[in-house]
């Protein structure tokens, strides 16, 4: 739809509805770099339209590509095999990364122009958390947290470089991988919070904790960001700021979530020095990124009930529900 007045341009049909006790998806965002948009369905179908006239320039499925299992909700199954697909694909530059699941094919990196394999690498089943491409020890690599645990692959032949084995229930990792320094940070409502610092040695890379959490610092399904030296995240029902480097607490602040501890979520944008923040019951809130206290400077009602993260671009941030899609300018 275009932007400035929400007037439809062109549609895809992804995939048949995905049903669960949690609603229906798909539950990945869109994913473009200006030429193209990667639409991925629950059920692990994924396809690669032109962004400008919205033609499909190739196809995947998951479990008829890559031998990936999708079983459902009732079925006795771990991550995304359970619960649907979730992790939405990364693109970089040619190469879209892409976490189907199957064996040999946990992370798959695809040709972005026609689809085709460039490579395959690990078993992991796909947890819900997206893969992102990033440099650690000064080596361009893939980073995923799958239900196996936290896993660095070289991002040009994908061959294996770290692995940190991380066990949740279900495969329940859904947090994206945080990425200050040479340290990644994950985390689940088991888990705790753990930061990882990934290190040359010799001609190869060892991956080590640096710090963790308890569960009850834990994020669970909020990804946290990172500004500056400071993480902020939500843990249980509570907003903390917490030392990326240490992993020492700075603050933290109630009140700001409303629905259950186990079902609590909040999406997190930094702007500048300020974090803005939705939380589950569509309240938007901005706070001041400032380690010394919480210190809140706005706060309106823009939506209901929600898990979805907002998109924001140039003053315009769009926000979602389970009935509308909103357009609000904040530059006014």
């Amino acid at each position: 739809i275009k932007l400035g007045d929400a007037k439809p341009l062109w549609k895809d049909v992804l995939d048949s509805p995905h049903r669960d006790g949690f609603g229906t998806g798909p539950r990945c965002a869109p994913v473009s770099d200006g030429e193209i948009v990667l639409l991925q369905s629950c059920k692990g179908e994924l396809h690669c339209l032109d962004l400008l006239s919205g033609d499909l320039q190739w196809s995947k499925n998951y479990t008829k590509d890559f031998g990936s299992l999708y079983i459902g909700e009732k079925g006795n199954a771990l991550g995304a095999s359970r619960h649907g697909y979730t992790a939405s694909p990364f693109i970089d530059g040619d190469h879209v990364i892409a976490l189907a699941g199957g064996k040999g094919a946990g992370i798959v990196c695809l040709n972005k122009n026609n689809g085709k394999v460039i490579w395959k690498s690990q078993d992991d089943q796909a947890a819900f958390s997206p893969p992102i491409v990033t440099t650690l020890a000064g080596i361009k690599q893939v980073v995923c947290f799958t239900v196996k645990g936290l896993v660095g692959v070289d991002r040009a032949d994908g061959k294996l470089l770290w692995r940190v084995p991380l066990s949740t229930s279900y495969g329940r990792h859904v947090v994206a991988p945080t990425i200050y320094n040479d340290m990644v940070i994950v985390g689940s409502h088991e888990v705790g919070l753990i930061a990882v610092k990934v290190a040359a040695k010799g001609k190869e890379l060892i991956a080590e904790e640096s710090w963790k959490l308890g569960k009850e610092m834990a994020p669970n399904f909020a990804s946290p960001i990172c500004m500056g030296d400071n993480l902020y995240l939500l843990a249980k029902k509570q907003v903390l700021c917490i030392d990326a480097k240490t992993g020492k607490l700075a603050w933290s602040k109630d009140g700001n979530v409303k629905t259950s501890a186990g079902q609590a979520f909040a999406a997190f944008i930094g702007l500048k020095d300020q974090v803005m923040m939705l939380n589950d019951m569509g309240e938007l809130i901005l706070f001041e990124a400032d380690p010394g206290s919480y210190k809140e400077t706005g706060r309106v009602q823009v939506c209901g009930k929600n898990w979805c993260h907002p998109a924001y671009s140039n003053g315009k941030l769009l926000i979602r529900d389970s009935r509308k899609l909103i357009c609000l300018d904040l530059k006014s």
